[in-house]
């Protein structure tokens, strides 16, 4: 959410829109998919984590370091698969941050209008 706000400020910043004035909808998916997108920053940590736990249950190969530490586990995906191997899956990762920030986020904003409109 945070890297959606903060896209929201640029977003007003370009429009030359104050604080006090609301984006529309197109704008405000607009941050949540930049949002959305900012937010897998951390692939390469998940990526490693998920190798660590494939490894722990998997049977030993060659190429596997014997002892489970972050960085052997770095140095091991990173000498398989080179750094693109710190990024598998990002695709589809990004893909559900956008849903997930445009549903949070953008729908969520309007729905807090709504329910102060009915009170």
């Amino acid at each position: 959410m945070g890297f959606a706000r903060l896209a929201e400020t640029s977003i007003r910043k370009i429009k030359g829109k104050s604080e006090t004035e609301s984006l529309g909808a197109v704008e405000k998916i607009v941050a949540s998919t930049i949002g959305g997108a900012l937010a897998t920053w951390n692939q390469p940590i998940e990526v490693i984590r998920v190798e660590m736990q494939s490894m722990a249950k998997g049977a030993a190969s060659a190429n596997r370091p014997e002892k489970l530490t972050i960085l052997n586990t770095l140095s091991y995906i990173y000498r398989e698969n080179g750094i693109r191997g710190l990024y598998r899956g990002v695709t589809p990762r990004i893909g559900l941050g956008v849903w997930q920030t445009v549903c949070m986020v953008s729908f969520a904003d309007y729905v807090k209008i709504w329910v102060k409109g009915r009170q």
